[in-house]
């Protein structure tokens, strides 16, 4: 008797053995295919160098590695089979460079363009100051006579309104009571006598405090400068330290003037990091709800990316933003 669907048992039979059959003949190529292939896990170690820095580069993202010099980095790699699923070529390892391409390197700009007040814009403040008396012999002496006597123009108290970000306007007001001012009026009146003697000197947020930073010719460097407190800050080395050195820092941090508080609990507001891109506030003052829009915030982790205002500009890569604000 034939079946309802006009299969007859024989035939059904005939089907499955093929089926069989193809299965078989697949899971034997594909163990041999495998075989072929080298192993689904791949390592690499490279050695650092001091004074090179190390970041690791997905999808066009760049996020930096942390490392000292004369140490081993290691990287691994697992996934679907490839050849190779990770080389380090021996060639890539060390670069030479000729005397032609020496002279046409250049120093790495920053994507983001920083803003800053001219000496011939702040020169109502410079005059009416008399911070020609507070040039030094050096540089750095000159920047450290201007951080201590901003520290000094007035008593600090949290403000009842927003006063006025031009320094010349702002400390008559501050010295006769008429506003108050904190963390970041310090900041406002350091930064701008800096930069109406020659620096290039700009505002960095940290978590709940003001500090900022100037270029110090001598040192080719960023230093971090706290107005409020008059302090500068030196690592286990006695270099001078940016507000990033400060971030990334693992070992003791010296403070250089009268910083009230634990010198860690301090450090910790500095894992938040913005950078402002607008420091031409004496003649381009900002309104007070516009400020996020023109600081660069620093990412350390996926998490600082939820404290992101919206629309607002950041950075994995902050060695970007440390590149030498001189034209060259």
């Amino acid at each position: 008797m034939q079946p309802a669907n006009g299969f007859s048992s024989m035939k059904w039979n005939r089907l499955i053995s093929w089926f069989l059959l193809i299965l078989c003949l697949s899971q034997a190529g594909a163990m041999f295919f495998l075989s072929r292939k080298k192993p689904l896990f791949s390592k690499a170690v490279v050695k650092t160098e001091s004074g090179t820095s190390y970041s690791l580069l997905i999808n066009a993202e760049r996020f930096p590695i942390p490392t000292r010099g004369e140490q081993f980095l290691s990287i691994s790699v697992s996934g679907q089979p490839q050849e190779p699923l990770l080389e380090f070529p021996a060639s890539r390892s060390i670069i030479n460079f000729t005397d032609e391409q020496k002279a046409m390197a250049r120093v790495t700009e920053s994507r983001f363009r920083f803003y800053y007040d001219r000496p011939a814009d702040l020169k109502t403040l410079y005059v009416n100051e008399k911070l020609n008396l507070l040039k030094r012999e050096s540089d750095w002496e000159t920047v450290l006579a201007v951080l201590r006597w901003s520290s000094k123009q007035f008593k600090s108290a949290h403000p009842d309104t927003y006063p006025s970000q031009n320094a010349s306007v702002l400390i008559p007001l501050l010295r006769s009571g008429q506003v108050k001012g904190f963390c970041a009026q310090y900041c406002y009146v350091c930064v701008q006598a800096l930069q109406s003697m020659g620096f290039f000197a700009r505002y960095v947020t940290l978590l709940g405090h003001e500090v900022c930073e100037v270029w110090v010719p001598s040192l080719e460097q960023w230093v971090c400068l706290d107005p409020t407190s008059g302090s500068t800050f030196v690592d286990e080395r006695g270099k001078r330290c940016s507000v990033l050195d400060i971030a990334r820092g693992q070992g003791p941090l010296k403070v250089v003037g009268e910083l009230p508080g634990n010198v860690n609990d301090f450090r910790a507001r500095f894992r938040r990091l913005s950078y402002w891109l607008r420091n031409d506030l004496a003649t381009h003052p900002i309104n007070i709800y516009d400020l996020d829009k023109y600081k660069c915030r620093v990412i350390f982790s996926s998490d600082d990316f939820r404290e992101l205002p919206p629309g607002g500009l950041y950075s994995v890569f902050p060695e970007e933003l440390y590149s030498s604000p001189v034209v060259r």
